[in-house]
C-alpha cells in the first residue's frame, strides 16, 4: 500500500490510496483483494476520482481487476458507471467532430488539447481548443453555423475571475450531457507569454478516434502543456490526472527530447518542467521501483534533486515554493525586454499566491471606475 498523508478522513485516505493503485500499481491479485472489500465506500471513492478527473480510467481498471469475478452488485454499479462515461466519451467526440468541420470550412486553425489524449477516457465535460487570437472573432461566428447551438456563451474576465479577455466559453445541452468548450487563444492566465499558439498548431498531430479525425498537439508540446497548467496556470497543483497523463507521456520512448527542452528555455519554464519532472519520476521511483525518465534526462534534475526537491505526499499536491517559478519566469521575460509578460507573469505571481480575493478587489474597483467614467462620457454626451 502506498504511504501517504493527507488532511482528509482515514476513509477518503484509504479511497486515495486505493484510486491510486488502481492507476499505476501492476499488482493484480493485490488489487482484486483490495476491490472485492465489502467496506468499500464507492460513493466516495467514485465521487473522489470525478474530482480527480480520472473517473473513466479508474472504473476501466476496476472492471479489468473484476473480469473473472462472477457478476455481482459491485459490478453492475461500476458497469453503468462506465457506460456512461463512455456514452459521454462518444458524445463529446461527436461534438469536436462537427466544430472541427466549421472552423475548418472557414480556414482558422485549431488543435483540441487535454481532451482526447486517452480517448475514449476523456477527463471532464470541458473541452478546450486553442486557436490563434486573430482568429477569435471569426471563431464565434463559425460556432453559430453549428448544427447545436451553444445555449450559453461567456466572455473572458466577465465569466471567469482571471482570464484575458480574448477567451470564450460555449456551453452545449446534448442529451443528458453538458459540455463547456473553451477557446484559448494563448495557453496563459492573465496575458503571460508562454509558447505561441501558432507554433502549437503549426506542430499539430492528427489522430483518429472511431473513425473521426481530431487535430491534437505533438506528444512533446502535450507535455509542455501539461506543465504550463499545472505549475503555472494552476499555481502548483499536481491531480491524480496530471500524473496519470504525464505517466502516459513519460512512457512514450519516442518523445523529442531536444525539441523539449529547447522550447522550454524559450518560454523560460525549464525551472517548472525539471521540478514537475523530478517530482512525477520519484513518486514512480520510491512508490514502485519504476523511473519513468531516460538515464539521459535525469541528468538535467540530478542538480535539483540533491537540493531536497519535495515528494508528492498528499492528493492533490501544492508544490511548495511555487511562487519561484513564477519569479524566475518574470526576471527571464525582462531582461529579454518583453515587458508586457514580465509584469503579467508578477500579476499571476500575486494572484496564485494570495488568491482570488486580492484580485476580485482589484477588478471590481477597476469595474466601478470604468462604470463612472463611461456614465460621466454619456450624460455629456446626453
Amino acid at each position: 500500500m502506498v504511504k501517504y498523508i493527507t488532511k482528509e478522513t482515514r476513509n477518503q485516505v484509504w479511497n486515495i490510496k486505493l484510486l491510486i493503485n488502481l492507476l499505476f500499481s501492476d499488482e493484480e491479485n493485490r488489487l482484486k483483494q483490495e476491490v472485492i472489500r465489502s467496506d468499500i465506500d464507492w460513493d466516495m471513492l467514485l465521487t473522489i476520482a470525478q474530482r480527480e478527473r480520472v473517473l473513466s480510467p479508474v472504473l476501466t481498471r476496476i472492471m479489468s481487476v473484476l473480469s473473472s469475478e462472477p457478476y455481482n452488485n459491485t459490478k453492475s454499479l461500476v458497469q453503468k458507471k462506465l457506460d456512461e462515461c463512455r456514452e459521454r466519451s462518444r458524445t463529446a467526440l461527436g461534438l469536436i467532430s462537427g466544430i472541427q468541420d466549421v472552423l475548418t470550412k472557414d480556414k482558422i486553425g485549431f488543435v483540441v488539447f487535454k481532451t482526447l489524449d486517452d480517448y475514449p477516457n476523456i477527463p471532464s465535460e470541458d473541452i478546450d481548443i486553442m486557436i490563434v487570437k486573430e482568429d477569435i472573432r471569426k471563431a464565434e461566428d463559425a460556432f453559430l453555423n453549428l448544427e447545436t447551438k451553444p445555449y450559453l456563451y461567456e466572455k473572458g474576465p466577465l465569466a471567469y475571475t482571471g482570464e484575458t479577455p480574448e477567451k470564450r466559453h460555449f456551453h452545449f445541452k446534448l442529451g443528458v450531457f453538458h459540455f463547456e468548450v473553451e477557446l484559448y487563444p494563448e495557453l496563459t492566465l492573465l496575458g503571460e507569454e508562454y509558447i505561441p499558439a501558432v507554433d502549437i498548431i503549426r506542430n499539430l498531430s492528427p489522430k483518429n478516434f472511431d473513425g473521426k479525425t481530431v487535430f491534437l498537439p505533438s506528444q512533446e508540446d502535450d507535455l509542455l502543456i501539461l506543465v504550463i497548467h499545472a505549475v503555472f496556470k494552476h499555481g502548483g497543483l499536481i491531480r491524480l490526472s496530471d500524473i496519470y497523463t504525464a505517466k502516459r507521456l513519460l512512457e512514450n520512448e519516442h518523445l523529442d527530447w531536444s525539441h523539449i527542452f529547447s522550447r522550454s528555455y524559450e518560454s523560460w519554464i525549464i525551472v517548472g518542467l525539471i521540478y514537475f519532472l523530478d517530482i512525477i519520476n520519484s513518486f514512480f521511483s520510491e512508490q514502485y521501483g519504476r523511473p519513468l525518465l531516460p538515464n539521459h534526462v535525469l541528468h538535467f534534475t540530478k542538480s535539483l534533486s540533491k537540493k531536497g526537491i519535495p515528494r508528492i505526499r498528499e492528493i492533490p499536491y501544492r508544490i511548495p515554493w511555487f511562487a519561484l517559478f513564477y519569479i524566475y519566469k518574470t526576471i527571464a521575460d525582462a531582461s529579454r525586454l518583453r515587458w508586457c509578460s514580465a509584469l503579467k507573469t508578477f500579476q499571476a505571481c500575486i494572484f496564485k499566491t494570495f488568491g482570488r480575493t486580492l484580485f476580485c478587489i482589484y477588478k471590481l474597483t477597476h469595474t466601478y471606475s470604468s462604470l463612472k467614467r463611461w456614465g460621466w462620457y454619456l450624460s455629456i454626451k446626453l
